[in-house]
């Protein structure tokens, strides 16, 4: 079989399965979380969480929160459409849940990283199913956590985000 051939079917069978599995995002109606807030904004250590809805990122969110409950720390809780109006500059930590589906990153969640010079300071949670995804981004320097959505992994995903949450607020 002529090289050149199979060469350019494999690139429009990768180009045709980006495309498709970026549309699953538009095609998939996610909602987000409901926005809230823990704490007086004006305090001088900030997180912003960012979701969409599910029982298990519910769950995940409220173990973050109950972790600082009795910390100086504001807390901000958006769906992950909102975060074009964030500016991740403004936190100390920034905690980005993010669903993936068939291996791509949520675009919301991409966009918000792309337009971040610095993300040092960023946590990029991804639910896959039972994968191990790790998202990367060239240039990018935020740290990633994987897991499958569980609830019987909340309790140990919530206290590993914590920490990590802990870290970059000292």
């Amino acid at each position: 079989m002529n090289p050149r051939l199979i060469t350019l079917v494999a690139l429009v069978a990768a180009v045709l399965v980006q495309t498709g599995c970026g549309a699953l995002y538009k095609r998939w109606d996610q909602e987000d979380i409901i926005a809230r807030d823990l704490h007086d904004p004006s305090w001088e250590k900030k997180v912003l969480v960012a979701s969409r809805k599910s029982e298990f990122k519910e769950k995940l969110i409220e173990e973050i929160e109950k972790a600082f409950s009795n910390d100086e720390v504001y807390i901000k809780v958006i769906g992950v459409e909102d975060l074009d109006e964030e500016d991740g500059q403004d936190f100390n930590a920034v905690v980005l849940i993010n669903t993936c589906m068939w291996w791509i990153m949520d675009p919301a969640v991409k966009e918000f990283l792309r337009r971040h010079e610095n993300t040092d300071h960023m946590i990029v949670l991804t639910t896959a199913g039972g994968a191990k995804y790790r998202p990367k981004m060239k240039g990018a320097d935020f740290d990633t956590i994987s897991s499958a959505s569980k609830r019987s992994d909340v309790d140990v995903l919530a206290g590993e985000v914590v920490e990590k949450i802990r870290i970059l607020l000292q």
